[in-house]
């Protein structure tokens, strides 16, 4: 998956509503294996229901996927690699994930964003990834993101190298940042 031109808004593989980043019912069962995705927004989008709880994405399985190109450029992922909200007994394993480039917004590489029930993030490899948004604390560039309502997440055996900002003065950057929204 790589679209020509701007990266703005685009995404590499969607489960979502009707429109793209709006809540989609029961997108249950899906693997996504074997993929690389480079010059998009966000790599892997994942928007499931959140009530009822069975119109969450279930067992969703995402490995053995590279995103990100071979080295910093044009073709760099913008925004996040994987973006999942809404989901239960989620995998996310053995992906690659480079050289992400984020100037605008608080994104993370791997971002559980909310009501995510269950599930193992493990043995990815993360790398070379900048920021140039000024943003400290909660809203740092991080490579694993587990944010609201996000439980009984393993998250193990991954490699994180070279998570950092860009910015003359500084900012924040995280390898992991866990519940941190509540």
């Amino acid at each position: 998956v790589c679209p020509s031109g701007s990266t703005a808004g685009t995404y590499g593989i969607a489960f979502s509503g009707a429109t793209v980043n709006t809540a989609g019912a029961d997108n249950d069962g899906n693997t996504i294996t074997g993929y690389t995705i480079t010059n998009v927004s966000y790599g892997i989008h994942a928007f499931g229901g959140a009530s009822p709880a069975s119109a969450a994405n279930d067992n969703l399985v995402i490995s053995g996927n590279i995103i990100g190109p071979a080295s910093m450029g044009i073709d760099s992922i913008g925004s996040s690699a994987m973006f999942i909200r809404d989901a239960a007994n989620l995998t996310v394993s053995g992906n690659t994930v480079r050289n992400i480039s984020v100037s605008a917004g608080t994104e993370r590489v791997i971002s559980l964003f909310q009501g995510v029930a269950g599930g193992t993030i493990s043995e990815n490899s993360i790398s070379n990834v900048t920021s140039s948004v000024n943003s400290l604390g909660n809203n740092s560039i991080g490579a694993i993101y587990l944010g609201a309502a996000v439980s009984n997440v393993t998250v193990s055996r991954n490699n994180i190298q070279s998570v950092w900002s860009t910015l003359a003065a500084g900012a924040g950057a995280r390898g992991i940042l866990a519940n941190s929204e509540g």
